[in-house]
């Protein structure tokens, strides 16, 4: 008990104690605030594969935003990551940008817990033919998703790979609202 006395005398009555005292308080402050206001949210594993009324094949990609707050400035890249080999023993990736239908988004809404509320997930359409060089075991595909919180601008960047077909489901939709997964068509 003495212990403890003589601890809160040093935090209150030591200038060094309120210094300390105050240092730590602001950082537990600034750690929480940073880590409530990131954005939060994920990328599907899975990639559904569609027919347009064109007749053109397209993939989409499912983003869905956690957050208690809107995510800005959403930005959304799909990478061929190529793999080549430097000085003879270590591997980097050459990372070719392929076409999205949108890039950027301006706002993904907060997540509600609303019945029949889905705004705060998004779908991304890629008429990339992605099927055709997934399952070559040289290569992979990345989706990156950049957002950041309105009022902080805190940024987040989450990417998901994609290395074989498997990921990829003909004919399917994404189930609604948060969850990740597909919906297979019967």
């Amino acid at each position: 008990m003495e212990f403890f006395e003589s601890l809160i005398l040093f935090f209150t009555d030591n200038i060094l104690g309120k210094l300390l005292f105050g240092i730590s308080t602001s950082f537990l402050f600034i750690f929480l605030l940073l880590w409530f206001f990131k954005p939060k949210f994920s990328i599907s594993e899975n990639i559904c594969k569609g027919v347009d009324e064109d007749g053109k094949e397209y993939y989409f990609f499912k983003v869905v935003n956690l957050s208690w707050f809107d995510m800005y400035n959403v930005e959304i890249n799909l990478f061929e990551r190529v793999p080549y080999i430097v000085d003879s023993e270590k591997v980097n990736h050459q990372m070719n940008e392929k076409p999205l239908s949108r890039n950027k988004v301006f706002c993904i809404p907060r997540f509600k817990r609303e019945k029949g509320y889905g705004e705060h997930a998004i779908l991304i359409r890629s008429f990339y033919n992605i099927e055709s060089t997934i399952d070559d075991r040289n290569l992979d595909y990345q989706l990156s998703v950049s957002a950041k919180h309105g009022l902080t601008n805190i940024t987040r960047v989450i990417s998901q790979k994609y290395r074989s077909s498997k990921c990829i489901h003909n004919g399917a939709n994404f189930t609604f609202g948060k969850g990740l997964g597909v919906n297979k068509k019967s």
